[in-house]
């Protein structure tokens, strides 16, 4: 059962639900390299071991590519090795700031505040989370929950301003519309005629403000340019979250492109709900 932590519009991700908890990774021990254990960590293709000195305590991690070099060279890893790293992140912790964190440094390690008892407070480390755990099903669900709230803000927004859909319907290319004015007229065929807003994707939505010139402005976009720059990457996620066997970052890059587009969800979020608050909006 996953744990989604409700922080406002903070998108806040428990850790402990993505990483690999430190006694199941590949580990290494200061000391003689061992091949074996190279091996292990290429052929499983993982970037990172644990490291831990003989008396079992944890100092941080290395990566395999400086194992190889070490393997290779016949040197030992030691526990000031250049490379070595810990790399320390709280759990929990902001999306936005995790994606930063990850395209920064790669892989961290996770830290909890626990009751040390008469030693009061302790931070244990208790896992390793690394590029390739964001493309786990927790963060799309959270990600897919954030977006699911900003596709029913954007219909609340433009059924309230827009009342008479037929404003926005006839700017919809015809084959968005066959498909909107479709759903519409089977939902009055079944005596569940909710209006057409409800056929619209969150990609059909996002172009109905970003063609109306009204209603952009009235979210604060000086033009349709400026609403498109901010906006236009979301559809995109979208699709990536519904997806799941796509993976949602490769990279660094990936994730530096990832951080930007939750928070243009934010910022567009945040500027529907304040709209919200401070006039009535249709459901």
């Amino acid at each position: 059962m996953y744990r989604f932590l409700n922080y406002s519009n903070k998108l806040v991700v428990d850790l402990e639900e993505i990483m690999v908890r430190l006694e199941d990774c590949i580990g290494v021990t200061v000391g003689p390299v061992e091949p074996g254990i190279v091996r292990a960590l290429e052929e499983n293709n993982f970037g990172q071991a644990p490291v831990w000195l003989k008396n079992k305590c944890f100092i941080g991690g290395i990566s395999t590519k400086r194992l190889k070099q070490l393997l290779e060279s016949g040197e030992e890893l030691l526990e000031n090795d250049k490379d070595l790293k810990l790399n320390e992140i709280y759990s929990p912790y902001r999306l936005t700031k995790l994606l930063e964190f990850l395209s920064e440094h790669s892989f961290g390690f996770v830290t909890i505040k626990q009751d040390g008892g008469e030693y009061g407070i302790d931070y244990p480390v208790v896992g390793l989370i690394t590029i390739s755990d964001l493309n786990k099903h927790y963060i799309r669900s959270l990600v897919y929950v954030f977006l699911s709230e900003l596709e029913k803000l954007l219909g609340m927004f433009i059924k309230t301003f827009c009342p008479d859909p037929w404003e926005w319907l006839d700017q919809m290319n015809n084959e968005t519309l066959v498909r909107v004015l479709g759903y519409w007229e089977l939902s009055k065929r079944r005596n569940v005629d909710i209006g057409p807003i409800e056929a619209c994707t969150i990609s059909d939505l996002l172009n109905v403000i970003s063609k109306g010139q009204r209603l952009h402005r009235k979210l604060g976009y000086i033009s349709r340019k400026n609403f498109d720059k901010a906006n236009g990457r979301i559809p995109e996620l979208r699709n990536s979250i519904m997806h799941p066997v796509r993976p949602l970052v490769n990279d660094s890059k990936d994730v530096i492109s990832l951080k930007r587009t939750v928070e243009s969800v934010m910022e567009l979020v945040t500027r529907l709900q304040s709209l919200r608050k401070s006039t009535p909006i249709s459901n």
